[in-house]
């Protein structure tokens, strides 16, 4: 490979790579559009269930509808739940945005060099097909076809290379998270005296907090890893199938583990929903590890394409 189409492939290279981060920048101007506008629906939600309980617990009239409805008591535990989901949704919420325009931000600083890297990538597309056509026009449309194809290929190892960086993170977290929870379940029984009980159950919670921030980074790199997956068109209908288990992953945890909080059932739903979303995320990556070995493949099998295509250009031009 001649140093000039080397420098070509590595332009090619830095051209995706931007326009990878400017996809992902879009779709994350527009999640950050809609994460505020759904932090301001859910601080109203707390003030809604907040007011709620308070009606319940001093409105004495209430009782009039126990035959009909259910009781007070039963009437107040589940406003207090909705209470305390509508909370932990909102301060979810308020973590995302954050995280969020923290990697806008640094999406921001890569693509400032788009204009310079096209103006860069058309010159040496021009510079290279010259020194590797040497004037034979007759071979011209194989070889445009062939940088075409390059192209393509490159642009998938590289939104590939990048989803798997993602799902790698997103793998991550879930690991810490089931291990906080696993701690969680675990320090439930520790002691036998009263303080060390009381000891645990803080012990307990702690866990059960760090878990949730493993939880809330988790649902931020799923609306990136949603970019990077988007133009792979041979994982597309995985993840469509997968995104539902995945983006509603958190809703679903934050109901398990208020269920299993109340009815002192030691985080076993909680933990199995995080189990389920964590296998299938799993799953993903080896999907697209398969897809980054046959991209390499058929890079490997253009490039001696690359090779018989040039031979047969210095055979005509000797002729």
């Amino acid at each position: 490979m001649s140093k000039k189409f080397q420098e070509l492939v590595v332009l090619i290279n830095e051209y995706h790579q931007i326009k990878i981060c400017i996809d992902r920048l879009e779709i994350l101007n527009e999640e950050i559009n809609i994460q505020k506008a759904n932090h301001k629906l859910l601080s109203d939600k707390v003030k809604k269930e907040h007011q709620d309980i308070s009606r319940i617990e001093n409105q004495p009239l209430i009782k009039l509808f126990n035959v009909i409805l259910k009781s007070t008591a039963e009437q107040l535990e589940k406003e207090r739940q909705d209470y305390l989901k509508a909370a932990i949704e909102y301060n979810e919420s308020s973590k995302i945005i954050s995280v969020l325009e923290y990697e806008q931000k640094i999406l921001q600083s890569k693509v400032e060099d788009e204009k310079l890297i096209i103006d860069q990538l058309e010159k040496k597309i021009q510079s290279v097909e010259t020194e590797e056509l040497n004037g034979s026009a007759y071979h011209i449309k194989d070889y445009k076809d062939l940088i075409l194809n390059y192209n393509t290929l490159i642009k998938l190892e590289i939104e590939t290379e990048e989803a798997i960086e993602i799902v790698d993170e997103v793998r991550f977290h879930f690991k810490k998270m089931i291990r906080k929870l696993n701690q969680a379940q675990e320090s439930r029984n520790w002691g036998t005296f009263y303080k060390d009980k009381q000891e645990a159950k803080l012990l307990q919670k702690s866990f059960v907090d760090q878990a949730q921030e493993h939880a809330y980074l988790i649902r931020s790199l799923l609306v990136i890893l949603k970019s990077e997956l988007k133009d792979i068109a041979h994982i597309q209908e995985y993840f469509k199938r997968s995104e539902v288990l995945i983006r509603g992953f958190n809703s679903q945890y934050y109901d398990q583990l208020i269920n299993d909080w109340i009815n002192h059932e030691n985080l076993i739903k909680a933990l199995s929903s995080t189990l389920t979303a964590s296998s299938v995320i799993s799953k993903l990556k080896k999907s697209l590890a398969v897809i980054l070995k046959n991209t390499a493949s058929e890079i490997h099998v253009l490039n001696k394409k690359r090779n018989g295509l040039l031979e047969k250009i210095r055979m005509y031009n000797n002729l």
